[in-house]
């Protein structure tokens, strides 16, 4: 999930609803035509947390120089929110991590260049208030597959995206751009600090004091650590509406160990990417999949990625004393920050996804046994064949 504002010392959070609005499919229409040379035939909205994400199927006659031949599965088109369509910089620097893995073999979409060669095009629409209001719009390549949310977890799907998140890893390790030398968003979890502005937006008050001690022990147990955390790029949001996968076909005819060969075939949403910690972008994947429902036994899942990733890159000592509290810290962000999104605009339900089976997770997540916890992934890392 990402949003919309970078948060500095003095910077406040957002106060009104930045998700654009375009009343009318002709709109979009006469952008594809003008602006990429193609010819609409159909939309269908995609997930969004605070950009407009549409699947556009095209004719196959065109006349933009820069495609060879239009796409049979369309193309993905983000109308990027207000705020961050006045800033190029920040969307031009996501451009260059996406081109960055692609060439490491890490399936993300590409750019489709505008008929005069540009990579991001101009919309103006009214907002719901009859404004004006001008958003960048961006055109990549659609990936086929279903987002991680669909499918069922199982401890060796689970392994495998540990082992997905090191290679991930691994491959932004020499990503190097200007841009990221200076930015942090608001998502990242150095910002965790900052939820207590808005704490007030969680009204139970049990489930407040839960989240009030996980921003204390991030405090007290992460921040005095990250010395020894390895630092390179991250994508900085593996959630399960950001990773694709591909299931086997015809499962029933298959044995039980192929029915569950899940292969991840895309990732998608860079705009929380940043010279970071490797650490958090292990730690935001377990706290997805904590909040997402699954018959593996919570405490056993952030275990068997665990198992997955070391199976491919070892974490450091300090790391690895700060993981559990990074897991409930992004855990606590998603579901403050959902919560507080949803209350500045309640149309947008899509920002509520994780909080269906989350706050429970949390509760249950952050109540067990530290050293039982630990020791029983300890235990997955140590024996877990998948």
């Amino acid at each position: 999930m990402s949003s919309d504002v970078l948060l500095r010392d003095n910077d406040q959070l957002p106060n009104e609803a930045l998700k654009p609005y375009v009343a009318s499919t002709d709109t979009i229409k006469e952008l594809l035509k003008d602006q990429y040379g193609l010819t609409l035939t159909g939309t269908r909205p995609l997930n969004g947390y605070d950009d407009l994400n549409l699947h556009v199927k095209v004719s196959p006659a065109h006349c933009n120089p820069h495609l060879d031949q239009v796409s049979d599965n369309g193309y993905f088109l983000k109308v990027i929110n207000c705020r961050d369509s006045q800033r190029p910089d920040y969307l031009d620097a996501q451009l260059h991590v996406m081109e960055h893995l692609l060439k490491k073999g890490v399936h993300c979409q590409a750019t489709i260049m505008a008929i005069n060669g540009d990579t991001f095009t101009k919309l103006t629409v009214q907002n719901k208030n009859g404004e004006d209001v001008s958003h960048l719009v961006s055109m990549r390549t659609f990936i086929s597959g279903e987002i991680l949310q669909n499918i069922s977890l199982t401890p060796r799907f689970l392994y495998r995206l540990g082992q997905y998140v090191a290679e991930l890893t691994s491959a932004l390790e020499d990503f190097s751009h200007s841009f990221y030398e200076t930015f942090d968003c608001t998502w990242s979890l150095n910002t965790v600090v900052k939820l207590t502005d808005i704490m007030y937006v969680v009204k139970d008050v049990n489930l407040r004091n839960v989240c009030e001690g996980v921003v204390q022990a991030f405090k007290d147990e992460v921040i005095p650590r990250k010395s020894g955390f390895r630092k390179s790029q991250i994508h900085g949001d593996l959630n399960e509406q950001n990773i694709l996968v591909l299931q086997p076909l015809n499962k029933s005819e298959l044995s039980p160990l192929e029915a569950d060969d899940v292969q991840v075939c895309g990732l998608l949403d860079f705009q929380d990417t940043a010279l970071s910690y490797p650490l958090y972008d292990l730690a935001i994947l377990v706290c997805y999949m904590l909040m997402t429902f699954s018959k593996v036994p919570l405490l056993d899942i952030p275990g068997y990625i665990l198992a997955g990733y070391q199976s491919k890159l070892k974490l450091t000592e300090s790391e690895r004393l700060a993981f559990r509290t990074c897991v409930a810290a992004r855990m606590v962000q998603s579901l403050v920050m959902g919560a507080y999104t949803h209350h500045m605009d309640p149309s947008n339900h899509y920002v509520l996804t994780t909080s269906k089976h989350g706050w429970q997770a949390l509760e249950t997540f952050w109540s067990a046994d530290r050293i039982a916890s630990e020791t029983r992934w300890e235990q997955l890392v140590q024996s877990f064949k998948p």
